[in-house]
């Protein structure tokens, strides 16, 4: 495998709560101890952090607290 998306998929790697900042690391070490070059290796989609906002905020009604 050379995709890391699909590296997510079998081994759950990445999807904890640091997004990978711990074993996204070690995933590249792995490739770099495989002789595989980082240039070959298709990179996972970033996404944003999730970040709860108030419903207000899509309807256009700026400081709604919808709870």
């Amino acid at each position: 495998m050379r995709d890391v998306n699909e590296i997510k998929t079998v081994t759950r790697a990445g999807m904890g709560a640091c997004g990978a900042k711990t074993c996204g690391s070690l995933v590249d070490y792995l490739f770099r101890q495989e002789g595989i070059g980082l240039e070959q290796v298709t990179r996972n989609v970033e996404r944003p952090l999730f970040v709860e906002v108030p419903l207000g905020v899509f309807c256009g009604v700026e400081g709604s607290v919808e709870r």
